[in-house]
């Protein structure tokens, strides 16, 4: 969790998730390589319960370093022809 931030029956939550690639994800082949992106949460409470739920996270970001990691595995840095499986 990178931060949290509370206003009334809102809160908000900023994280980072992290992991190594080692199945094929997003249509790209396992590199065994560190990934990571970054999020954000919002919850809207209503009676002390969650009534809803509103998730985003950054997929360009993650597709980025997954197609950095599959060049690296593949070829030259930069090189990202037919990276995905």
């Amino acid at each position: 969790m990178v931060g949290v931030m509370t206003l009334t029956a809102l809160v908000q939550a900023f994280y980072e998730r992290m992991g190594l690639h080692t199945g094929v994800f997003r249509g790209y082949s396992p590199t065994g390589k560190p990934v990571q992106w970054l999020g954000a949460a919002l919850f809207h409470g209503k009676s002390g319960v969650i009534s809803s739920l509103w998730v985003l996270g950054d997929l360009a970001g993650l597709d980025s370093v997954l197609e950095q990691n599959s060049a690296a595995q593949h070829g030259a840095p930069g090189d990202t022809e037919n990276p995905r499986t």
